[in-house]
């Protein structure tokens, strides 16, 4: 073999080294951190408590179940047309279920009697009162709810 060959089969090694290096290198750098960093993703994550379900329970129950299962409650405010008794827990956020750190706030909707219901409840009792003694005739082609009084009734 003579010089001029060596030459050129050392070169040729060369280059086919240095291709080779250029995409092995980074070939194993790529395999070498990327199993690392499965791992990492992969690795144990300490686990969320689930948040109970407070529908339909009285809100001091409601309290206690969230503060036993590590979270709060905060009151987010209250529905007058629910029609369930009140003081109960007719919605909350996040859902029941679902998973949340430690400590997190239940928001909470709760159920609460329309505090003019008994005024309404009373004016609706004035007017049967009134519809049985005859003070009002339905009148026709105006609507079921439409009324005129009827003063022929009143007597002075």
């Amino acid at each position: 073999m003579t010089a001029e060959e060596k030459r050129h089969r050392f070169w040729k090694r060369v280059i086919i080294l240095a291709i080779a290096w250029i995409f092995v290198l980074p070939l194993i750098a790529f395999v070498v951190f990327g199993v690392i960093g499965l791992r990492a993703a992969n690795a144990p994550v300490a686990s969320q408590p689930q948040v109970p379900n407070l529908k339909g329970l009285q809100i001091e129950s409601a309290q206690k179940t969230s503060h036993q299962a590590g979270f709060q409650v905060e009151l987010a405010g209250k529905d007058f047309d629910s029609g369930e008794k009140p003081g109960t827990v007719i919605n909350q956020e996040p859902w029941a279920g679902s998973s949340y750190p430690t400590g997190t706030t239940i928001s909470v909707l709760i159920a609460e009697k329309d505090p003019n219901a008994d005024f309404w409840e009373e004016q609706r009792r004035i007017h049967q009162d009134y519809e049985k003694r005859g003070f009002f005739k339905t009148s026709t082609g105006k609507g079921a709810n439409s009324h005129t009084p009827n003063l022929n009734r009143i007597t002075p």
